[in-house]
């Protein structure tokens, strides 16, 4: 009774007053079992938990972990251990998101030895539920201090996960540059459509089996990783520059990357806009013909000119004469304002008509 009242006395208020459950309240756990029956069971257990409650998802095999959590995140994925070849469990725990942001629990239906519960944390787990009968208390306990970890390390790096069909990954897709958004860890947030295909191809940027973003080819990993530092502690200079060329594996030009914080002070981690000059814009006529009021004619020689096609070749390429494209082209510079083609080109590559889906 001393110690009670000792404890009570030495803890601070805001610890002494009621926990603020309906923070975490239906919070997502990921239940991952080869046994129908356990995952069940697992599933049963959380669903009896009163407060906080939360939501239930399911799942069986590496392919579907990733699946799920590529659509939907988790808060937390719970891993039934049993049935699994190490080599599955450690797909399965990088499809989890072990060493990101979601806590990975690992659960089995008896007593682990201290040898084989540092193996599991070693191993990317982050908690090991080891009981032969479940204790709905302390597994209410296990999954809110996961959760709370977890909602802790989002409000530090500022970036939590965004689902590839949310409004703001299909915003970015819609851009003309190639955008990747990283944490405090420099590990991937999120990627668009452009800069996942130089990320899978590895051209420039790659992603390594830890999740962080680093230069493909050897000779720019420094420079790249002293600019992303730098950037992210708040301490690019003018002399230390936010862009880089990014070189490829092969013989064509270098990525253009430039890296800026998101926010003032890059504690919530920082984006890279990467532009590929191989890759040529594409352009809508209909949205040029509409923008300009260009005939059809007028809009694909447009556009033929801002993808870097010369008059001569396009002439020869249409069967047109040189005569009848410059005419075409006189009549373009007198609905758009220019008076060069560096200015038109210009003009198109900076409006909507190169926007991705614009029609």
């Amino acid at each position: 009774m001393l110690l009670d009242r000792q404890l009570a006395g030495a803890i601070p208020t805001a610890f002494a007053m009621q926990p603020r459950i309906l923070e975490i309240d239906k919070a997502a756990i990921l239940v991952v079992s080869a046994h129908g029956d356990r995952l069940a069971m697992l599933r049963r257990a959380i669903g009896r938990i009163r407060r906080p409650s939360f939501r239930t998802g399911s799942a069986i095999d590496p392919v579907s972990v990733r699946r799920l959590q590529a659509e939907a995140p988790a808060d937390v994925v719970i891993i039934d251990i049993d049935g699994y070849e190490a080599s599955h469990l450690a797909t399965m725990v990088a499809a989890a998101g072990a060493g990101d942001t979601r806590p990975v629990i690992a659960y089995v239906p008896r007593r682990l030895d201290e040898t084989v519960r540092y193996s599991l944390l070693e191993h990317g787990f982050e908690d090991v539920f080891d009981t032969p009968r479940i204790d709905e208390a302390l597994l209410a306990r296990t999954l809110i201090s996961a959760v709370v970890r977890n909602r802790s390390r989002l409000s530090r790096t500022g970036l939590p996960p965004l689902a590839p069909e949310s409004p703001v990954a299909a915003l970015l897709d819609r851009l003309p540059l190639g955008i990747v958004i990283i944490d405090r860890m420099r590990r991937v947030r999120l990627a668009n459509e452009r800069a996942r295909a130089l990320l899978d191809a590895s051209t420039g940027l790659t992603i390594d089996r830890d999740g962080i973003c680093r230069a493909s080819h050897a000779a720019d990993r420094h420079a790249f990783d002293q600019l992303v530092r730098a950037t992210l502690d708040g301490v690019a200079d003018a002399e230390l520059g936010c862009t880089i060329g990014l070189q490829r594996h092969r013989t064509e030009g270098a990525i253009s990357a430039l890296v800026a914080p998101l926010h003032e002070r890059a504690e919530g981690g920082a984006v890279i806009f990467l532009a590929d000059p191989s890759a040529p814009p594409s352009l809508s006529t209909d949205a040029l013909a509409r923008l300009h009021g260009l005939t059809p004619a007028e809009a694909r020689l447009t556009a033929l000119l801002a993808n870097g096609a010369t008059l001569e070749t396009i002439a020869g390429d249409l069967g047109l004469s040189q005569h009848t494209v410059r005419s075409q082209l006189r009549q373009i510079f007198r609905k758009t304002d220019t008076n060069r083609q560096a200015e038109l080109i210009k003009l198109v590559l900076t409006g909507p008509a190169a926007l991705p889906g614009a029609t």
